[in-house]
Parts: structure tokens; sequence; C-alpha cells
């Protein structure tokens, strides 16, 4: 009767053997990995505590030798158990030369990591097992852990400032001969972008109104510029995820952006013959976009992690749009009276993100309802809703206002929209008007001088 043998666990003894007689073999061998060997990646036991006694005597400024090594082992009472001189020597001969130092790492990182893998599946079964643990709780767990694997080993990319300078100067001198270029990623907006120089990259931007202001539109807007490159020629992907309005009515209001055909008779089907022919070029050209969008209503952060990061895997994200915040769920949804807590592990969560992913994050957010008490309904940041942590995690925070829906006579601000910066980490604060073309959904760059709207370059 056959019996099934236990696989052997992911190892290669020799590598380790080799990459530790380099060390013993060239002072200054342990510097071109000591970034990226653990102690811990080492399967066999001895190895390791060879290896972190190396580590040690490098850490501590002397010389790495048999001598050294052997002494820092002696202090740990681990001499006698790795087999003394005898074993040590035997290393050194292992190994003719400490060059090839960088291939025994990688050879030992490998194994490492599929032994982390092997674990982290023994794991993930037990957690899979426990129905008193939350299934999305799992999920990250098990999201974490491979992501965690991934990770481990990242050699450290220390430069001298004489590199950062050269660098440095060669992206302005970019942007000396090409006036157009931008550091961050193009709203497709000429004036937002001029005062914001684009989305930075790992920067949660918070875009905050009142119901009715329009935020919304907005986003979508910005998400149709990016990823239908309105300013840019390169390729931008988009993911933006809708926890209010349906795909359906999303599609229509991107219809009638790209066409100008009135979005009401988009809602209501009343189209022209010329319009069909409008929305089937449209359909084609809309087909190239690199716009993703997810309508789950009521997801929670982990879910919006674990979505990002899958579709980041199969093509890098340039840009997330959460629509919107206060929707969203934290991962242990409680007692209406942990909200405050609840949106304060969201808004730090999505900052979270951006930083890991290097992209921007635009998350919108409702106001509070002080704002429609006070005589002057212009927003301010304490009234940002639910969480002051909102406006701490956030790099920029601006607010959306239309003095045309309190004051519905004034002639001069109708269809005008104010892009109120009130935080910016690392820029200026202050305001941005656009046009609002309510008929196609667009909002439209205002001309300084004429404060009239002008066409979006195409």
């Amino acid at each position: 009767m056959n019996q099934k043998t236990t696989p052997k666990q992911p190892q290669d003894i020799q590598a380790e053997a080799a990459l530790l007689g380099s060390i013993l073999l060239n002072p200054l061998a342990i510097v071109e990995i000591d970034d990226l060997v653990q102690s811990i990646d080492f399967f066999d036991k001895k190895h390791e505590y060879i290896y972190q006694a190396a580590l040690s005597v490098y850490q501590e400024g002397k010389e790495v030798d048999i001598l050294t090594v052997g002494s820092q082992l002696k202090n740990s009472k681990k001499f006698s158990s790795i087999g003394g001189n005898d074993y040590l020597n035997q290393l050194i001969n292992i190994v003719p030369t400490a060059a090839h130092i960088k291939s025994y790492a990688q050879i030992i990182i490998s194994k490492a990591r599929r032994r982390g893998l092997i674990k982290a599946s023994q794991s993930l079964n037990e957690l899979a097992f426990d129905e008193n643990k939350n299934l999305d709780q799992i999920i990250e767990e098990a999201e974490l852990s491979l992501f965690n694997i991934s990770r481990q080993h990242v050699e450290q990319n220390v430069l001298r400032l004489q590199e950062i300078m050269a660098e440095s100067f060669e992206q302005l001198k970019q942007a000396r001969e090409n006036k157009t270029a931008l550091r961050g990623l193009s709203s497709g907006f000429s004036n937002l972008d001029n005062f914001l120089a684009g989305f930075q990259k790992s920067d949660l931007i918070i875009i905050a109104a009142r119901p009715g202001m329009g935020k919304t539109g907005f986003a979508l807007n910005l998400a149709y510029n990016i990823a239908f490159n309105i300013e840019s020629k390169q390729q931008n992907t988009v993911l933006y995820f809708s926890l209010e309005m349906s795909n359906d009515q999303l599609l229509d209001r991107l219809l009638s952006m790209h066409t100008g055909i009135d979005n009401w008779q988009l809602r209501t089907r009343h189209l022209r013959d010329s319009d069909f022919h409008k929305i089937e070029q449209a359909q084609s050209e809309l087909a190239k976009a690199d716009l993703y969008i997810d309508d789950t209503p009521g997801l929670n952060i982990s879910e919006i992690r674990t979505k990002t990061r899958r579709l980041n895997y199969k093509q890098p994200v340039d840009l997330v749009v959460v629509d919107y915040l206060q929707l969203m769920r934290g991962l242990n949804p409680g007692p209406t009276e942990n909200r405050v807590a609840e949106i304060t592990e969201i808004s730090r969560s999505l900052k979270l993100l951006a930083k890991e992913l290097n992209i921007p994050v635009i998350a919108l957010s409702q106001l509070s309802r002080q704002t429609e008490t006070r005589e002057s309904k212009q927003p301010a940041l304490a009234d940002l809703r639910d969480s002051g942590a909102i406006e701490q995690d956030a790099d920029i925070v601006a607010f959306l206002y239309r003095e045309e829906y309190y004051n519905p006579d004034l002639e001069d601000k109708k269809g005008l929209l104010e892009f109120q910066v009130k935080k910016h980490r690392n820029g200026p604060v202050g305001k941005i008007t656009f046009y609002f073309n309510k008929e196609i959904q667009r909002y439209l760059v205002l001309d300084k001088e004429s404060m009239q709207p002008a066409d979006i370059k195409k």
C-alpha cells in the first residue's frame, strides 16, 4: 500500500553554504547582500545562526571573517551547535571566490519565498475553517500576507546627493524645454493643472461638497479627461468606484460628454437618427479608453484595496476615484456612534493605498449640514462630515461650491462652479472657477479675460 510522503520544503543547502563561504572569504561581500537576505531566509538552522553572527559583526563596524564571526557565535552560545571552526573552515573551502554572492542570494530568497507561500497557505487554510472570523478580514489577511512576501526582499536604493541632484536637474531641464510638461497626472483642465501641477503620486485628494453641488459630475469629468487623454497623449488607467450611481447612469453621462447629446434626451431615450450615429461612433472611441467602473454598493476598504491591487497587477493603475467616502463601510461596521472611528479607518486606509501603489487617489466626501445653518454658505474644513481624520490624512482638500444653488436669480453666477482648495500640503490654497454645461454634463475651463467657457483641447 502506497503511503503519501510529505513534500520536501523548498531549499538549497549548497547555495546557503556558498553564500556564507563568500562572506567569510571576502570581508566586503556582505555589503552586497545585507539589505536583501535576512537570517530567517536560511533553511538550515546552523546557517541562520552563522549569517546572523556575520550581520552582527558587520553592523558593529568590524571586519567580517572567520575569527570575528566565530567569536560572535561563542558570545551567543551557538558556536558548538554550528560545528565550530571545523564547519566554518569547511564553508570557506566551498567557493574559490565571492564574485557570485548575489546569485547565491537570489536562490536563497527564491526558496524562502516559496516556503513563505506554503506557510501562508497553511495559515489561510486554518483561518478559512474559523467560522468566528469575518470573511472580509480573512481575505484581507491573505492578501496582506502574500503582498508582504513579495515585498520582503527589496534592495535598498540609497543614493548619494550628487545622484539625486543630477536626476532632479534632468527633470527641471525637461520641464524647461517642454513648457507644457507636468510633474503630476494631468486633470485635463489647464487651470487646475497650473494650480496643482497635476495630481501627484501617493496623494490623497478629498473633493467635498453638499448634495446638489455636482461632486459626481466633476469627478466623472476628471476620470473622462484622464482616461481619454484630453490633455496628455499617453494612455492613463482610471479605476472609478461608484457607490451611489449605477453603471448605466454613469454611461449616459459619459456618452453625453463625449457626443454633445443632451443628457436628458439620453436618459429618456428621445433620440434622433443623427444621435444614434454619434452614439455608434462614440462606442468605438470610448472602447479604447482604460476607464474601469465598479458600481458595487456599500464596498468596504478591504474590497476596494483588493480590487485595486488585482487590476494594478494586470495593468498599472494611474488614478483611483471613490464616489463617495461616506457610502463606504469599515471592516467591522458597528453602531452609529462608532461611525467617526469607521470613517477614520477608511480615510487612513485610502491614504495608505495611495502610498502603497504610488498613485493619486481621489475620494469624494459629503459636508455636514452646518453650512446650511450659516448666513454664509461657503464651506470650511470644519464642515467635513464624520471625522477630522479626513482633513488630517488628505494632502489636498477642495470644496465644490455653486452660488447659483443658493441664489438662482444671480445672472453673473449662473453655471459657475468654484473649486476651492482649502488645504494643500505641498502647495498654495486658492480658488479656480469652472463653467458647467448641464445639457452635456461637461465642466469647461473659463477664459480669464472674458470669463467665458473655453473649449477643452482634444
